[in-house]
């Protein structure tokens, strides 16, 4: 009878532990890499989204450094396309959310909060769906945008948790620099490619793979 390994053995759950850690940071660092040109952000973000997805359907590889490389390379260009639009929305919500911010409680509008938090929402709720979509490779950004919709409001419990933590995270940041300064150095380690596995985790069995 083959023997069970121990807790703290190489093929034990300490060693696993350790080696999803390691291969987490290694991943991160080639994404922070990969954003650095700035334009290329967008197909940075793919090819983690789509290494993720990939890890939580068939298990880890054993060349995470050719699996990024090749989806990188794949993303570029859709990635270049995708960039200044995410800037452009990320940029457009933390304006909104500072002028918000800046304005006296008489001032604020009912009205115009509401609508904001709605616009806000259902732009988390987009990008829940839109990123993973993309990384498959096979949409356009239009046609990425429509399958988002749809899998939106097919699961939209998941979509709007996951819209209320981006949001929400995004804000205590704003209103908070304390979070912002601590949290950076996390997602530049280890945060960003942590985030992604888990979002993979939670959304994979409502996604349609390849």
């Amino acid at each position: 009878m083959e023997q069970k390994p121990r807790f703290f053995d190489y093929d034990g759950a300490f060693m696993r532990f350790l080696q999803n850690v390691v291969e987490l940071i290694f991943l991160n660092l080639l994404f922070v890499i990969g954003c650095l040109p700035i334009l290329t952000i967008g197909g940075s973000l793919l090819a983690l989204y789509e290494v993720s997805l990939s890890h939580c359907r068939y298990g880890r590889s054993k060349g995470i450094l050719k699996e990024f490389l090749r989806s990188y390379r794949r993303h570029l260009w859709h990635g270049i396309l995708l960039t200044p639009i995410l800037v452009l929305v990320i940029g457009a919500l933390i304006l909104d959310f500072m002028w918000l911010g800046s304005l006296s409680g008489s001032m604020r509008s009912g009205f115009l909060l509401a609508l904001l938090v709605l616009l806000t929402l259902m732009l988390g709720m987009l990008l829940s769906y839109f990123l993973p979509l993309m990384s498959e490779g096979e949409l356009s950004l239009w046609g990425a945008a429509q399958e988002a919709l749809y899998y939106c409001l097919m699961y939209w419990p998941r979509a709007l948790l996951l819209g209320v933590i981006r949001i929400g995270f995004i804000v205590l940041c704003l209103h908070v620099p304390l979070v912002f300064m601590a949290s950076l150095p996390v997602f530049l380690v280890i945060g960003c490619s942590l985030c992604v596995l888990l979002y993979s985790l939670f959304l994979q069995s409502t996604l349609p793979e390849k």
